[in-house]
């Protein structure tokens, strides 16, 4: 007699009740859209009602597609009788799977969350496809988010930071992205700054005295000394310092321990103030509260994620709370209004130290 083996509590494998809930509703939608072709002729009439089917020749919409035994993606314009590319230009330009396209944007729509590897699975494409169609999707609803102003510091979802990107330092933690991100940013600040108009950045000189001028002259963002100045002038060490002094109080230059000088540099009041303004913003009670339930989300779903794409992440979380402005079919008419997302976009695409939440 065979005797029925019951699994240890241990090693049962937990109810998953997102994943469940994908499995339920892909059964619903697989239901109502048993074929391409019905996949295929949503999408069509969802580009018809964004008003992005339209002839290249006459600009006309009156686009007719054509029959045949396959899903066709071109139609015939009924006033110039050109051949139209139905999906050209738009969202829809580089879909190959035409069911994935068509539930991905479904399924998000009925609020049910999923990665790209369940979605993969059931879908029946590749890991990488899902993950980019994914992205697309979430890179529309970040356009949609812009009108939002609430921002928080992406170092504080430096707990979930668990995925490399092409932006991770070498041999470094994933979390390390967070501060070379922002050292970029500080670069690239103090680049603009140069490059900005001298009436606005180069301070005017013509008051100085002719010392204070030849000083200032030798003045850079590596550090001289006084001794360095005085053999370089040919002049006393006490009238070097004087014009020092002088160069300080019109806020020219700065020194250390008295005898190290730099210039001053006219970028970094304002760049201090910004770093000041973030750390206080990472230090907000109330910005910790608001990122709580995000990080919560992150980690249910996804587990980790790579700095480079929080923002994209952010923006999925921003949906699901945000349902009363999203309706059933709000999702497949803003993607049918939006703009064709190459590849090269989505590799590009870098979160910035403050993210929309």
């Amino acid at each position: 007699m065979r005797t029925l083996e019951i699994m240890p509590h241990k090693m049962r494998k937990p109810f998953n009740r997102d994943r469940a809930r994908f499995l339920a509703f892909y059964a619903v939608y697989l239901g109502l859209y048993p074929t391409e072709q019905n996949c295929f002729d949503d999408i069509i009439n969802w580009l018809r009602a964004a008003g992005a089917i339209r002839c290249p020749q006459c600009h006309s919409t009156d686009v007719m597609c054509d029959s045949d035994a396959t899903v066709s993606r071109t139609g015939t314009c009924q006033i110039c009788t050109a051949t139209v590319w139905l999906t050209a230009g738009t969202f829809f330009d580089h879909m190959k799977s035409i069911r994935a396209w068509h539930a991905a944007l479904w399924l998000k729509e009925h609020g049910v969350v999923f990665n790209a590897n369940q979605f993969a699975e059931q879908v029946e494409i590749s890991a990488s496809s899902a993950w980019s169609l994914l992205k697309r999707i979430d890179m529309v609803l970040h356009a949609y988010m812009e009108d939002e102003n609430r921002s928080v510091a992406s170092s504080l979802f430096l707990s979930v930071f668990g995925r490399r990107s092409r932006l991770t330092p070498r041999d470094e933690h994933p979390m390390m992205e967070e501060q070379a991100q922002r050292e970029q940013e500080l670069r690239e600040q103090g680049t603009a700054s140069e490059q900005q108009p001298l009436s606005e950045e180069q301070p005017n000189t013509d008051s100085l005295a002719p010392l204070e001028k030849e000083i200032y002259a030798q003045l850079s963002d590596k550090i001289i000394t006084s001794d360095q100045l005085t053999a370089k002038l040919n002049r006393p060490i006490f009238e070097i310092s004087a014009a020092l002094t002088m160069l300080e109080v019109a806020g020219l230059a700065h020194s250390f321990n008295g005898s190290r000088i730099v210039k001053a540099d006219p970028t970094l009041e304002r760049r201090s103030i910004n770093a000041e303004q973030d750390t206080e913003r990472d230090s907000n009670p109330k910005n910790k509260a608001r990122v709580k339930p995000i990080i919560k989300f992150i980690r249910r779903i996804f587990r980790s994620v790579s700095r480079k794409y929080l923002q994209l992440y952010t923006a999925k979380y921003w949906f699901r709370t945000h349902r009363k402005q999203w309706p059933i079919g709000s999702l497949f008419l803003a993607c049918a209004r939006f703009h064709d997302i190459a590849e090269q976009e989505i590799v590009d695409f870098v979160s910035p130290t403050m993210v929309l939440i």
